[in-house]
């Protein structure tokens, strides 16, 4: 795996550090596979950068979404409550 730019989604040293021990227990466990940091922090970062911005943009659109109903019905409680 090349890597070949910065890493767009910034975690946590915490967060980052449990994702690092997920990622190295599952590749353990399901496939047999020990990573050390390095493998383990560039394949991360791939996930980060793929399917991590696909996933945050999909949540923002999704909250936007939401946000536009809860206006529009506040805005009609509030055409109601003119005299």
């Amino acid at each position: 795996m090349k890597h070949t730019r910065a890493t767009i989604i910034n975690l946590s040293p915490e967060l980052e550090q449990d994702s690092l021990l997920k990622i190295r227990t599952l590749l353990k466990s399901q496939h047999d596979l020990q990573l050390g940091d390095f493998e383990a922090k560039e394949l991360l970062d791939w996930f980060c950068n793929e399917i991590g911005v696909k996933v945050y943009n999909q949540a923002i659109a999704d909250t936007q979404k939401t946000l536009a109903h809860r206006l529009e019905t506040i805005e009609g409680e509030l055409w109601a409550l003119q005299k």
